[in-house]
């Protein structure tokens, strides 16, 4: 395992989290990230995660099962309860962009984690996801493989987003679908 931090901070971390980590992989948290309550998988070889500066990642469950995969977590990344980041198979990468938020239930899946074939061919390979800058996720969100989330863009509670969604826009339902552009969302509440 190629760990990229000091002693303490490794030690800390385990203390804080269930890592289970095989070698031949790359593991990196920053110093100024907290990380707590996670249960962080990365199985395989060649794969790789990043948490950056000022993040605060708490009872996420992160597995990373594959080939070359891997997970992105831009800074002043915020979670406010459980949430799941799932990237899987061959050079999948789960990228989530600086100053996101995502609120309690959020679900970001690389694969459908069991194969499907037609005419004995596969029809469901996984696929990247991509979470640009200020991506503001609600409530049990569901975001599936090969979606790309623009910036500065809200997805409404319990939405399942199938399909890319441009910036600066407002999306929900099942499957998610724009209901407002040329938005704009900050994290401080005004009164």
């Amino acid at each position: 395992m190629n760990v990229f931090f000091s002693i303490f901070h490794s030690l800390k971390l385990k203390l804080r989290n269930k890592l289970r980590i095989d070698d031949g992989n790359e593991f990196y948290v920053s110093p100024n990230a907290r990380v707590r309550q996670c249960k962080i998988q990365i199985k395989g070889t060649g794969n790789k995660l990043h948490i950056s500066d000022n993040c605060s990642v708490r009872y996420a469950n992160i597995q990373i099962i594959g080939t070359g995969c891997e997970v992105f977590i831009g800074k002043n990344f915020e979670n406010a309860g459980y949430c799941k980041l799932s990237c899987r198979e061959k050079n999948t990468k789960l990228i989530i962009g600086s100053d996101c938020i995502f609120a309690d239930g959020v679900r970001l899946l690389t694969s459908d984690m069991h194969d499907i074939y037609e005419n004995n061919k596969r029809i469901n390979q996984a696929t990247s996801i991509t979470i640009e800058d200020n991506v503001w996720i609600g409530d049990g969100a569901l975001i599936l493989k090969g979606v790309d989330i623009g910036s500065n863009s809200v997805i409404g509670a319990r939405s399942v987003v199938t399909r890319d969604i441009k910036p600066d826009s407002i999306s929900v339902g099942n499957p998610a679908q724009v209901i407002k552009s040329n938005i704009r969302w900050t994290r401080e509440l005004t009164f």
